[in-house]
């Protein structure tokens, strides 16, 4: 890869500013970044970045075509003048993607992403301020992908949000959501600002929680732990909105962004400097927590989070890891290091509670997981045959969860088999009518086929990113599969170990 000269000024930037989220900066921004960066070349069958490159760069495609390969496999192909190559090729980080030049080169620019983090949070402290505000189409756009939680996500999520959003005009005074309902949408504000109140009990007066304002959002408590809306959103003027159906956010953000950690492994994150965050009410906290945990109820973490340290990595639980996740969603929206401990509160030991724990809990905790009995010491024939009955069910219960985990694989891997041979044959198709249009010169079907091509070239890109869909849920699927698979298999070896004593005991 090799620097080129800067094309004309000011073509390159009319080309910045169409990519997001550059066109969100202001213009004397976007000259002073252009004096920063300047346009590579890379040659055909040459890397712009691989697969686990960690470096913290925004790479744009301005000219020509790349292909993006994942494990070594094509996956997916971009020309400059396409509609996604407005946004950075394979943003997340460490890349999940390798990047490849195609027959004629590819030209890009590569920002630091510090740097355009810095002059995009500028943009956005002063995009809102008294005077008229530019009506593009992009602004909201803008607004989405300046979330840390954009960082998190497949691109192809990033696409199917963007076409699945829905405006929504809100005047002053309007209650977007009520305490108390169900949750349907998730909401980003494009325009306008709003308070979010609660109420004790229906009584009492409301409390004012948090003020937002345009690029923020709300409403993903109630889609992520599945229950009624916490609060009231209430606009404070005149507004636009863009919601997400809950389908559609838990598909694409929710089941991405889902990093449960067993309780073993969120204590391995504590030892190695990482803090407990108990998201649960205060009485509950007091009842029992884990030991030095930070106590910042959902209800309140909205404006309590800035006390939060940047530099910190969080174990977020809850009393049963529902709410957990929509804790999570809000830390990770400004940016902190964030695991859900799954299951809960209820999940962690009693050794690691605090004495405080009411003996209900624990007594509840004992009943709903059983433990096999100990040995005592004395040994008997009873216990080893109660120990062998119950080696054999958790064994078979390995057994049903390995076939489970088999069907679920060969059930994705029917499904992607039929994506790419769908794939496969609209190429077919479209290299038929390219040959035939070429063929026809300037007839009636050379004017059909290019219609034509662009339908089925936008047919593709839909199945890829349907594609990339599926390998992140089936990676979801199988990774909490192989979870519960473990468990199993440490009660199993639990069991052989009460067995052995058990034998040695009746043979002596």
């Amino acid at each position: 890869m090799v620097a080129v000269p800067n094309k004309n000024a000011e073509e390159l930037q009319k080309k910045l500013k169409a990519l997001i989220p550059l066109n969100a900066l202001q213009d004397k921004d976007r000259e002073q970044l252009l004096e920063q960066v300047s346009v590579q070349s890379a040659k055909k069958d040459e890397f712009l970045f691989t697969q686990g490159d960690i470096e913290a760069r925004n790479i744009y495609l301005l000219y020509g075509a790349v292909e993006l390969l994942q494990d070594k496999k094509v996956v997916d192909s971009l020309a400059a003048d396409a509609d996604a190559a407005r946004y950075a090729l394979a943003h997340q980080l460490p890349r999940k993607l390798s990047c490849r030049a195609k027959m004629g080169g590819a030209e890009y620019i590569s920002v630091e992403s510090y740097k355009l983090g810095e002059l995009v949070e500028k943009a956005r402290e002063s995009a809102f301020t008294v005077g008229e505000v530019q009506e593009e189409e992009s602004d909201w756009m803008s607004q989405l992908l300046m979330s840390p939680v954009c960082q998190l996500i497949p691109p192809a999520n990033i696409q199917n949000i963007i076409i699945r959003m829905e405006e929504l005009k809100v005047a002053k005074g309007e209650a977007v959501v009520n305490q108390g309902d169900d949750g349907e949408y998730f909401y980003l504000i494009h325009r306008g600002s709003c308070v979010v109140t609660c109420k004790a009990d229906d009584n009492a007066e409301p409390e004012e929680l948090a003020h937002l304002n345009a690029g923020d959002s709300f409403g993903e408590e109630a889609l992520l732990s599945d229950s009624k809306r916490s609060g009231t959103v209430t606009m404070l003027t005149d507004g636009i909105l863009q919601r997400l159906s809950k389908e559609d956010f838990i598909t694409f953000i929710k089941h991405p962004l889902a990093k449960e950690v067993s309780y073993p492994e969120a204590d391995k994150i504590i030892a190695a400097g990482g803090v407990w965050l108990d998201v649960r009410d205060a009485e509950e906290y007091q009842a029992g927590h884990q030991e030095k945990s930070i106590n910042l109820p959902i209800q309140s973490l909205r404006f309590q989070s800035p006390s939060l340290a940047t530099d910190n990595r969080y174990v977020v639980y809850c009393a049963n890891g529902r709410k957990s996740a929509a804790a999570a969603f809000l830390l990770m929206e400004q940016g902190l290091d964030v695991a859900i401990l799954k299951g809960g509160y209820s999940s962690a030991p009693p050794a690691t509670q605090s004495d405080q724990e009411a003996p209900a809990k624990r007594q509840e905790a004992a009943e709903t997981k059983p433990k096999p009995d100990k040995v005592d010491g004395s040994g008997s024939t009873d216990d080893l045959a109660k120990l062998t009955k119950e080696r054999d069910e958790a064994l078979a219960r390995v057994d049903a969860l390995e076939n489970r985990m088999s069907r679920m694989r060969d059930t994705f891997e029917a499904t992607q088999s039929e994506l790419l041979a769908k794939i496969e044959e609209l190429q077919q198709v479209i290299a038929a009518l390219k040959e035939k249009g070429a063929q026809a010169g300037g007839g009636g079907a050379a004017g059909e086929s290019p219609d034509r091509v662009i339908v089925l070239e936008k047919e593709i890109r839909g199945l890829k990113s349907e594609n990339l869909v599926l390998e992140g849920e089936l990676e979801i699927l199988m990774a909490a599969s192989e979870d519960s698979d473990q468990a199993r298999t440490e009660e199993v070896d639990d069991l052989k170990k009460q067995l052995s004593v058990l034998q040695k005991q009746l043979d002596a």
